[in-house]
């Protein structure tokens, strides 16, 4: 009787505690909404050790599949995007200025479930993923790594950095500088640090930072006693192993879409060229290595929602336009970006827009546009409302045209200087060369040299079987043909020898090869070029090229 006795009495104390809590919830939704957090994080952590981190059924780290993972998430696994409700930042670390949408956004009343035709496998952001475990006495250890100390960021192209708190903004510093210098474990500089602060931090830095494609979304922490964060763990993807390298292909590659963009007068005429270009030059695939960075848009061409939206961000960044990366729900988790145009702020959606014809439908639309189907989670609730209407869908419902169908996924633009380097990526007005002085006398050079020169030669009809005999006959012509642009044929001999060229076209290497040469000696600003494959019966491919130099 006893024991029984003792069992009606937990059982009567839950159901007190519980009524209590369903009053105080009434009361205070933010009671309501913090214990959704706790329930939802310690969901998340039970449901994401495995993913994150390649863990096997009975805790043990097992060996990971050839080629590596796809921000955390092991290759060849199906990518999750579970139905959630809108989820809404854990307060802790925030500033008191933008909780609760201060910035004006208005969420949609219901979740969009019902997206148009097509779209609803069109998404692909993976939410940041954590796991949290006890520190150990080895833990305490590890030292703080980069402080960060003395970094500053314009809050007109870093926006979650001024979402967060005095402190979290510490935070913020530290792990972006540990990020750069690839430290994969760090004490927090603050004591004090709680999971759902540096959740916010982490957040906030891989929001505002696409050109940090070597992090990987997901991250690991210890916590002490007290539940407080001790070390935080961050982890890399392959370009990690040779980032130098990778580094100058990013540069390289985001040269292609803004070369041309050097003549543009206005930043809608800019914002147009580079989303033509990205999609383009990208296709939609959740199977895509790095798919949640803007090295997979940019130099891989194989993405989904992420990279899409980080590689836009990325792009626009570098022309002094501000373009935030805003994630939502759009039938699934999904990404887009925000855009800042004299004065006023839009959203962009290119996922949606890569369609077959590419179209506008979703360029530069209002948060009334957008809501029927996107609604903002997590800290993009605080981005800026999109309220936009002088340029607000202006070209809907018409294909986009920078279509090109059958064009190597390789066609863009690369800025070279005068010494045959390609420019460092940064903003348009730092790395352009001036169309005056030097670069017009380059250009009279280059004509000059080209007059002087033997005949123009053909290799339309000469069978190529090597890259270097390729590399070779394009870059004759390139250097011996004075006329702009320059058009010229090679016939290769199989589909294999295409695929090595389609390659170097693609991941940049087709630079060292012949285009550095051929710039510095033309005088060339820029190139933008466009290589159109043509199957012939007998397994040979005829590549017809198209190079228009700027001077």
């Amino acid at each position: 009787m006893k024991i029984l006795q003792k069992i009606l009495n937990v059982i009567a104390g839950i159901l007190i505690l519980l009524v209590a809590l369903i009053l105080l919830s009434a009361t205070n939704p933010n009671i309501s909404r913090t214990i959704g957090e706790i329930l939802g994080t310690i969901g998340n952590t039970v449901d994401h050790v495995k993913d994150v981190f390649g863990l096997d059924e009975e805790g043990e780290t097992g060996e990971s599949d050839e080629g590596a993972s796809v921000d955390g998430i092991p290759s060849g696994s199906e990518t999750k995007t579970p139905m959630v409700e809108l989820i809404v930042a854990p307060e802790d670390g925030l500033s008191s200025d933008v909780i609760g949408g201060g910035s004006g956004y208005v969420q949609p009343s219901e979740i969009p479930t019902e997206v148009p035709d097509g779209m609803a496998e069109r998404t692909g952001f993976v939410p940041i993923q954590s796991v949290g475990e006890e520190a150990t006495e080895e833990d305490t250890n590890v030292g703080y790594g980069e402080t960060g100390e003395g970094l500053s960021f314009d809050s007109m192209f870093y926006p979650y950095y001024f979402m967060l708190n005095e402190d979290t903004q510490t935070l913020y510093r530290q792990i972006y500088a540990n990020m750069n210098a690839l430290n994969a474990e760090f004490a927090p500089l603050l004591d004090g640090t709680s999971p759902s602060q540096l959740r916010n931090a982490f957040t906030a830095v891989c929001n505002d930072h696409p050109e940090l494609f070597w992090v990987n979304t997901a991250y690991s922490y210890a916590f002490n006693d007290a539940g407080m964060v001790a070390v935080i763990g961050l982890s890399f993807n392959q370009t990690a192993s040779d980032l130098e390298n990778a580094k100058q292909q990013f540069q390289d590659q985001a040269q292609y879409f803004l070369a041309n963009t050097r003549n543009l007068e206005t930043d809608y005429e800019k914002e147009i060229l580079v989303h033509d270009a990205l999609i383009s030059f990208c296709s939609y695939d959740l199977n895509a290595d790095m798919n949640q960075s803007a090295f997979s848009a940019l130099v891989l061409g194989k993405t989904v929602c992420a990279g899409y939206a980080k590689g836009f961000q990325y792009l626009m960044q570098q022309l002094g336009i501000p373009v935030y990366y805003c994630t939502g729900y759009a039938g699934e988790n999904h990404a887009w970006n925000i855009i800042y145009l004299d004065g006023e702020y839009y959203n962009v959606d290119l996922t949606w827009d890569d369609t077959d014809p590419s179209t506008y439908n979703y360029f530069n639309g209002s948060d009334r546009d957008f809501g029927v189907d996107h609604a903002r989670t997590d800290l993009a609730v605080n981005l800026p409302p999109c309220n936009g209407e002088t340029y607000r869908l202006l070209l809907a419902s018409k294909t986009s045209s920078n279509e090109n169908a059958d064009v190597i996924p390789g066609s863009g633009t690369v800025a070279v200087d005068q010494d045959g380097n390609t420019s460092t990526g940064q903003s348009d007005r730092d790395s352009t060369v001036s169309s005056e002085g030097n670069s017009s006398e380059n250009s009279d050079n280059s004509g000059s040299s080209a007059s002087e020169s033997q005949v123009v030669p053909d290799y339309s009809n000469t069978m190529i079987s090597s890259m270097q005999d390729y590399y070779d006959a394009v870059k004759d012509i390139l250097l011996k043909s004075d006329t702009n642009p320059v058009t010229l044929t090679t016939l290769v001999t199989s589909a294999d020898l295409y695929d090595q060229i389609y390659a170097s076209y693609t991941n940049g290497t087709y630079m060292n090869a012949f285009m550095k040469e051929v710039g510095q000696q033309k005088g060339a600003q820029g190139v933008q070029f466009e290589v159109v494959p043509e199957e012939l019966p007998d397994g040979s491919c005829r590549m017809n090229h198209t190079f228009t130099f700027s001077y």
